[in-house]
């Protein structure tokens, strides 16, 4: 009776509703209520008694069929409810609708925007320092090649000579290093940040090319020689992590936090920080079209629709992005919605300390989990979004019967008087093209 009753209710609402409904609203319920099944049959007493109840309206009785199908209409009719308050409920995630608390996470986001401003302004500091020019060479050379050089030039000046007391096997190394000789310690200093994944900087590589430089001069050995090597792969490391460091930073900083590097009068306003990571994401695709194009998508996004729908795999691909990031979105305040509830019910209504503790400590980790995985979602939607302004822009131009602009130039300027003409009503020339 119930195969039979959920296939005929599957077979009417196919067609009604979608596969994001099914997703994001219908699905996120169905765990809540499995979630409060399985906890409230584990405490027993009047809980145990409504598990129970709800557990038998799985058996074969008709009567409890129509049981089943009418708490199957109702938690439809919630996730219908559900699904008209998922553009609110991501609202509220990127900052909105928080009042004081609001004011609390913005200082969180503010702090870790400068603390990246300043990796990356330390980066590239390092970087410079490390490509830029010695002062001490006659000849204008960059830093890292004059400690090649210095190494080599030490390594041909003992060549002929045998060092005389450089370890020669890791037990001497160790010796060594605890007591601070033949430049081990340095070395190993430089050896442990690189194989530990940290990034070596001149600070760090210049004492050891000093040291390793001194020994060089004084004779050769097979492991002088071999930390020679080693000490060269370093610097030629330590460039390259530089670079791949700052890149990373530098686009982590351009699309998890709005910026506007060509604003005009009125878009630097664009660079002000959402309370939350998930609002910062959002802003940084209007943002992106404005520094790149001048396009503003909150005029345009709905206009570039129309272009983007044509191509079906594409809108497919934005699609499922956004179901996923719903149905995260859904799923967190689900958690939160079981966890406050059950915190509530175990301590007061039915009180059961072990249950109370493992709900009030699992449930906030869970959430923090499913809020930084639509996070992480959501980073994906928004560059799909920035790739559609990308590719479909000039589509729209079609639509509008507007000519493409010759250049870059003239393209974020004719979209900054489009937008003002059709956005705000602007008093803007406009000439279209010949239609064919």
């Amino acid at each position: 009776m119930f195969s039979v009753l959920l296939t005929s209710l599957q077979t009417s609402l196919g067609q009604v509703f979608s596969k994001s409904f099914a997703v994001t609203c219908v699905l996120p319920i169905m765990l809540l209520i499995g979630a409060s099944l399985m906890l409230a049959a584990n405490l027993g007493g009047s809980a145990g008694s409504w598990a129970l109840t709800a557990s038998a309206l799985l058996g074969p009785s008709t009567d409890l069929a129509w049981k089943l199908a009418f708490w199957l209409l109702t938690i439809i009719s919630v996730s219908t409810i559900w699904s008209g308050m998922n553009g609110f409920l991501l609202e509220i995630l990127e900052g909105k609708h928080l009042g004081l608390l609001a004011s609390i996470l913005y200082a969180g986001q503010w702090r870790q925007k400068v603390e990246l401003d300043e990796k990356i302004r330390a980066y590239t500091f390092d970087l410079r320092e490390l490509e830029g020019a010695s002062s001490s060479a006659l000849t204008p050379l960059a830093v890292q090649y004059e400690m090649k050089t210095r190494l080599r030039d030490a390594r041909d000046k003992g060549k002929a000579n045998q060092h005389p007391s450089y370890p020669k096997h890791w037990l001497e190394e160790i010796s060594s290093f605890l007591q601070r000789k033949h430049a081990i310690r340095e070395l190993w200093r430089v050896r442990w940040r690189q194989v530990t994944g940290q990034v070596n900087t001149l600070a760090t590589i210049k004492p050891a090319v000093d040291a390793i430089a001194d020994e060089l001069k004084i004779g050769s050995s097979k492991p002088l020689a071999v930390h020679h090597v080693a000490l060269l792969n370093a610097i030629d490391d330590s460039r390259e992590r530089l670079h791949f460091e700052l890149l990373r930073l530098v686009n982590l900083r351009q699309f998890a936090y709005p910026t506007v590097f060509n604003a005009s009068r009125g878009e630097t306003g664009l660079r002000v920080l959402a309370p939350t990571r998930l609002g910062n994401l959002t802003r940084t695709m209007r943002s992106y079209a404005l520094d790149r194009y001048g396009l503003d998508l909150e005029i345009f996004w709905t206009r570039l629709q129309r272009a983007l729908q044509k191509e079906t795999s594409f809108n497919t691909t934005i699609s499922d992005s956004k179901i996923q990031v719903d149905f995260l979105v859904s799923l967190f305040f689900m958690t939160v919605i079981f966890t406050i509830y059950w915190s509530v019910y175990c301590l007061w209504v039915q009180p059961e300390p072990r249950a109370f503790l493992g709900v009030a400590a699992l449930g906030p980790v869970a959430a923090r989990l499913l809020y930084l995985a639509a996070c992480q979602n959501y980073l994906v939607f928004c560059d799909l979004m920035r790739s559609s302004v990308d590719h479909f822009r000039f589509d729209l131009l079609d639509e509008l019967h507007l000519k493409r602009p010759p250049g870059n130039r003239e393209e974020i300027l004719l979209w900054r008087e489009l937008g003002g003409w059709i956005g705000y009503g602007n008093d803007v020339d406009v000439t279209f093209k010949d239609q064919v």
